[in-house]
């Protein structure tokens, strides 16, 4: 689950977020909208807090999906 969806779902500010978890509004509001990534120590928090809804693997970019090749006729 990415981390906007979570603090949407339980209608939580990114200043109330971020007291849970021991971090700015500001640093909050950069890693839900991906323009930084939590430390691995801040990973940890958002985890627990969340109670593993958040985890380490929602803030890995996906990478597109190639095509599939054509078969040869």
């Amino acid at each position: 689950m990415k981390l906007a969806e979570y603090l949407s779902q339980e209608k939580l500010t990114d200043e109330a977020f971020g007291a849970l978890v021991g971090m700015s509004q500001s640093q909050i509001s950069r890693i839900k909208r991906g323009v930084s990534r939590p430390s691995w120590e801040n990973l940890a928090s958002i985890e627990r807090v969340t109670g593993s809804l958040v985890t380490a693997a929602d803030f890995i970019p996906q990478a597109p999906c190639a095509p599939a090749p054509e078969q040869a006729a």
